[in-house]
């Protein structure tokens, strides 16, 4: 499975939803997140949203994200 939220202007309030929904979906292979507004605590909630059931996913696209 792949999900693509690139260049939609998400920000750091998105992502403790996008992190729940990460930790319920074990078939996704591929994230694109790029050319959003995300921080580094939006990136921590990702990472623990991957981390929570050992993610498969294997690719990972966080190119020209805004980070603090």
């Amino acid at each position: 499975m792949e999900l693509d939220l690139s260049m939609n202007e998400l920000t750091a309030a998105i992502s403790p939803r996008l992190s729940s929904l990460l930790m319920k979906c074990a078939s996704l292979k591929k994230l694109g997140l790029k050319r959003n507004r995300i921080g580094n605590n939006g990136i921590e909630y990702i990472q623990d949203g991957l981390h929570f059931r050992r993610s498969n996913c294997t690719d990972l696209n966080l190119s020209s994200i805004e980070m603090s």
